[in-house]
């Protein structure tokens, strides 16, 4: 056999066995090559929806929280359905009683939206729902109940079967019953889960409103687990939000976060949300990464459109350096939650984690542009042009956070560092000096103040304040390694040991 007819053998042999059994669909064409002769099914993309949170008529605080827990509580079982992508209640928070449904569906950049009403006459409520097509303008569906306050259950089971059924997907069998599960039967219960969903939402200045409404509605019903993930997840941010003024210890809120989340699990351990949490545990407190990874992956398996899981991920990836994975995890959480600020700062974040500088300018420059009032992403923003050298401009971000709410800690920590390694010396000490008496009367964590000792070179006043950090189990810690904030301490043994102990990165 000639030697081109061999090879065109083996070729053709190798394509079939690559194929598997559409192998058989390939047909060989004289001079030509190959074709495919077989079905084609066109694989469209799973619809994408926005669940806004309800309107409601009249002043009733009571019937706001519960307009937006109906719509949190709607996300929360149609985000069950593999084959559809729901933005997260952190993505519709913002958009309360809006006048146009499609102009948020385009910004969410959803396929279609679900909007509602609600208006309560005595104990009945009359809700007014419509699934909308955002490229149409065309309502897919539109219904209206009316209810008791307490057949709430009722009507959620009925809206997430019509909107499923709108949205032509197929449930499986274990979907339906998902689907269907209640968790609680006691109204009263619910009606604080759906409080603690709604100040939750709020993140700052609301979480301890949040925990202490699952907490009660744990008190009425000791068996409702997504009440315990709630606790667990207010908690968990509590304990994180180090750079706020009313941050809280570590060691006060982490405990409480673990007891919810595994209360939550043992009562049903397919939540990805206490996963997700349990996860965030193990890397920013425990400090033990193959806990953490087995609940990361294990929420993404039980939740694999759900931002958060892929947030968090990404953030502990990042944290031991496996830069490329975090980008990977970063970018699917910003494809499920595209508005979201604080997804699109830490995608920069993760870049100047891994001194990727130019780029981390890059991506929080339009983190900023985006959201000129997040202090999140400017403070970020600073720290990348910090590193870039560019003095001047990281100077002006930080001095920017002191306009900001609830960025006075950021904007101290961010100045004091950057003006000590200007050789900007009584300025810093002036700083530093407001730190340490904030640092009497409330939670600081020693780990910013460890930042500005270093800034000053100081280094044993820094690794004193970095063994407080470590003691007081300050989250930050899990970026010891990637921080450049430490570059003048690293050979120092004292830094070694303290990163041994760590533990979270290989030798």
């Amino acid at each position: 056999m000639h030697a081109n007819a061999v090879k065109r053998l083996r070729m053709e042999t190798d394509l079939r066995k690559a194929l598997g059994s559409a192998g058989e669909c390939v047909v060989t064409v004289a001079r030509r090559g190959y074709r495919f002769d077989g079905p084609v099914r066109v694989i469209q993309p799973p619809p994408t929806l926005a669940v806004l949170p309800f309107s409601w008529v009249g002043d009733n605080e009571a019937d706001k929280l519960l307009a937006f827990g109906l719509a949190d509580a709607l996300i929360t079982r149609l985000s069950k359905i593999r084959d559809v992508i729901v933005r997260p209640t952190s993505s519709v928070a913002r958009y309360i009683n809006v006048e146009s449904p499609v102009s948020c569906g385009r910004e969410l950049q959803a396929t279609s939206v679900l909007a509602g009403t609600v208006r309560r006459h005595g104990t009945q409520l009359r809700i007014t729902v419509q699934l909308i097509d955002v490229a149409s303008q065309a309502a897919l569906w539109a219904d209206k109940f009316d209810e008791a306050v307490g057949d709430i259950f009722t009507l959620e089971d009925v809206i997430t079967e019509r909107v499923a059924r709108a949205l032509a997907v197929e449930l499986s069998g274990a979907e339906q019953q998902s689907l269907r599960r209640r968790y609680t039967r006691d109204s009263r219960a619910y009606d604080l889960y759906l409080r603690g969903r709604f100040w939750l939402s709020q993140r700052t200045g609301a979480l301890r409103n949040a925990a202490e409404s699952f907490k009660q509605a744990t008190i009425l019903d000791s068996d409702f687990a997504l009440a315990y993930a709630g606790l667990a997840e207010a908690c968990m941010v509590a304990s994180i939000a180090s750079t706020t003024l009313d941050a809280v210890p570590p060691r006060e809120m982490v405990p409480l976060a673990r007891t919810a989340a595994v209360r939550a699990l043992a009562l049903d351990e397919h939540l990805g949300q206490a996963h997700a949490v349990l996860g965030h545990i193990g890397i920013s407190f425990d400090w033990d990464w193959s806990s953490a990874e087995r609940h990361f992956l294990r929420a993404i398996r039980l939740s694999a459109n759900d931002s958060t899981s892929h947030h968090y991920y990404a953030i502990a990836l990042s944290s031991i350096g496996r830069s490329e994975e975090a980008l990977q995890e970063i970018r699917r959480a910003r494809e499920l939650e595209p508005t979201s600020i604080v997804i699109h700062a830490n995608a920069g974040f993760i870049l100047y984690r891994a001194h990727r500088v130019e780029e981390a300018i890059s991506e929080l420059d339009s983190s900023v542009i985006l959201a000129p009032h997040s202090a999140y992403a400017r403070y970020r923003y600073g720290l990348a042009l910090q590193a870039a050298g560019r003095s001047d401009e990281a100077l002006m971000q930080f001095s920017a956070l002191g306009q900001l709410p609830s960025a006075e800690l950021l904007e101290m920590v961010g100045m004091g560092h950057l003006l000590a390694t200007l050789g900007r010396i009584s300025e810093a000490q002036q700083i530093l000096r407001r730190l340490l008496a904030m640092s009497k009367e409330r939670y600081v964590s020693a780990y910013f103040i460890a930042e500005i000792y270093a800034g000053l070179g100081d280094n044993d006043r820094a690794f004193e304040w970095l063994e407080k950090a470590y003691e007081e189990r300050a989250i930050l810690m899990i970026s010891l390694q990637s921080n450049p904030k430490w570059d003048s301490l690293r050979t120092d043994p004292r830094f070694k040991s303290l990163v041994r102990r760590v533990g979270l990165w290989d030798e």
